[in-house]
């Protein structure tokens, strides 16, 4: 409690997004992932709220490919009061730990949220994957725009960085999001950061740093990559303290040799 300054939402591409052992280790940012596959943005905002409660979020970034996603017909307005209701109960949002313990199945070994994978599937699609004369904008749809501005009001009255990032991915982004998303940050005056149109200064290697086939996740070795991509920003933008050396952070020094075994 009391101890993370940067708090990671968004789908599945989040979750592999940064490894936050390394970001303290290297930089003294304390974060935390709590995006999951598949996170709807309602289910965001609520980890967003559900993380202010006993943490000092001093930014937030968010991995936006789940911004794209468009429900159909009364599937938002179910989608919410249920998010709802798991944001008011614990027994519920928690199911899966009960859930597991009663099917006999254990959980799996998270650091700060994040889970080590080192599989390697090398991408085998065209590099450059991005089409630089593409001129059209995706269109964020009106039900994910709803959500956007309670997230964007939230952080505004919170005092909490909002900082808009997406994940290279061949598999999920093109040319048309990346204008959409730049258009909105514009729009909002917040930054964004598409790490799929700076994979050369990330240093992706499209043959190593994806454990599944199309280019889709990064494995241990793209996340260490885009860890050190985000935390120079945060570095350079956000102002935030380097906790490495103080006695109140040391169970974060404590894991790193769980972590690197």
């Amino acid at each position: 409690e009391g101890q993370i300054d940067v708090l990671n939402v968004g789908d599945s591409l989040a979750d592999i997004a940064i490894t936050p052992v390394e970001m303290f280790r290297d930089y003294g940012i304390t974060s935390y992932v709590m995006g999951r596959d598949l996170q709807k943005c309602i289910e965001s905002y609520y980890a967003i709220k559900m993380a202010k409660r006993h943490q000092p979020i001093k930014v937030v970034l968010w991995e936006v490919h789940n911004l794209c996603k468009h429900q159909e017909d009364y599937e938002p307005y179910i989608v919410g009061v249920f998010e709802y209701a798991k944001y008011r109960s614990q027994f519920i949002k928690y199911h899966y730990i009960w859930k597991n313990w009663m099917e006999g199945k254990g959980i799996r070994k998270y650091f700060k949220g994040y889970v080590v994978n080192e599989k390697t599937t090398p991408y085998e699609g065209e590099i450059p994957y991005l089409d630089e004369s593409e001129t059209k904008a995706f269109e964020i749809p009106e039900d994910q725009k709803y959500v956007f501005d309670k997230i964007y009001d939230y952080c505004g009255k919170e005092g909490i960085k909002l900082v808009l990032y997406a994940v290279p991915s061949p598999h999920c982004y093109n040319m048309e999001m990346h204008n959409g998303y730049v258009k909105l940050a514009k729009e909002y005056g917040l930054d964004f950061l598409d790490g799929n149109v700076e994979t050369e200064k990330i240093g992706i290697d499209f043959s190593k740093d994806y454990f599944d086939k199309g280019g889709d996740h990064l494995n241990l070795s793209g996340t260490r990559k885009m860890t050190a991509y985000l935390a120079d920003y945060l570095v350079r933008e956000c102002g935030l303290e380097d906790h490495r050396g103080d006695a109140a952070y040391q169970s974060w020094t404590d894991i790193l040799a769980d972590y690197e075994q």
